[in-house]
């Protein structure tokens, strides 16, 4: 009786395992398509500072005003990425310790002031 118990909680701990790592692989997913999005947001703020300068420069206020809109619906979209992206950094981190393929680490390099703290979007607006 007690192989019995003994080989259950082998499987069972072989069961957990493989559901953990299903899980690792589709937060993983996760996680690399926000950073993906990130990207593709960054760019598209760049693109859009870049017209938002010229129109400064050619003195349009109502195009001034539409690239100001713009600019600052792209940045909350990609604050809101961004944190999601942290938020699956840190699942993936735990998931990685759990499954014993990451060793805890003192340094919390997935703190939330990242590059939010200081960015340079502000400078559009105020500089």
């Amino acid at each position: 009786m007690a192989a019995n118990y003994l080989a259950s909680d082998e499987l069972g701990a072989d069961l957990e395992r493989q559901v953990l790592t299903s899980d690792l692989q589709s937060t993983n997913r996760r996680f690399e398509r926000a950073c993906a999005h990130v990207r593709y947001l960054q760019r598209t703020l760049d693109d859009l500072k870049k017209l938002y300068h010229r129109s400064l420069e050619s003195g349009n206020r109502a195009v001034q005003y539409k690239y100001k809109i713009k600019l600052s619906v792209i940045m909350g979209i990609k604050c809101y990425f961004y944190d999601y992206a942290c938020e699956k950094a840190q699942d993936v981190a735990e998931m990685r310790y759990k499954l014993g393929l990451l060793e805890p680490s003192s340094d919390d390099s997935l703190s939330e002031e990242g590059d939010r703290g200081n960015s340079d979007d502000d400078d559009v607006f105020f500089g």
